[in-house]
């Protein structure tokens, strides 16, 4: 039985995406066809044909995510480039123990704004994703947060030594030690 997989191709602009997840950059389909200045034919001369963009995939019953390099299936395409200095990903990666839903969340979005081809599988609908904020700063946590709320109110300090363990545990979740 064939296990349930989602697969996406980079194509936008031909650019690369950067995918968070894997925090990293995925390469986007190369189409020449997509230079429309006097670059194309300088491209033409080095790079005669497309280049395929990579393939990022999910294995969702093993919970496995994995990059495919379809360079390796044009051997013309790939001998010449890297006789001009590019040097390609393996044909298979792996990812095992992914957050399946984060990847879904991403693939999801990259597909809503355009910037990848869905090639195998279906997208859900919804997706149980919260992205974490990367620009908001982090909260303080345990005894760094205590000082800092016992210095804006040294008041608070005084009572805090006379609660009983109870107490304090009860407070300390109220304002996130």
């Amino acid at each position: 039985m064939k296990s349930q997989t989602i697969e996406i191709q980079f194509d936008y602009k031909n650019r690369n995406t950067r995918f968070v997840p894997l925090d990293r950059d995925v390469r986007g389909r190369f189409l020449l066809s997509r230079v429309n200045d006097g670059r194309s034919m300088n491209y033409k001369a080095t790079i005669p044909e497309d280049i395929p963009g990579q393939v990022l995939g999910i294995d969702l019953d093993r919970g496995v995510g994995y990059l495919l390099e379809p360079i390796h299936d044009h051997l013309h395409i790939k001998t010449m480039l890297e006789k001009q200095g590019y040097r390609f990903e393996d044909a298979r990666q792996e990812f095992p123990g992914i957050d399946v839903d984060a990847w879904l969340f991403w693939f999801k979005r990259m597909a809503d704004d355009g910037k990848v081809r869905i090639i195998e599988g279906k997208l859900p609908e919804t997706v149980n994703y919260d992205p974490p904020n990367r620009l908001a700063p982090k909260p303080k946590r345990g005894p760094e947060r205590l000082r800092e709320i016992f210095t804006k109110d040294p008041s608070v300090a005084a009572q805090y030594v006379e609660w009983d363990q109870k107490k304090r545990a009860a407070w300390e979740s109220l304002v996130g030690v």
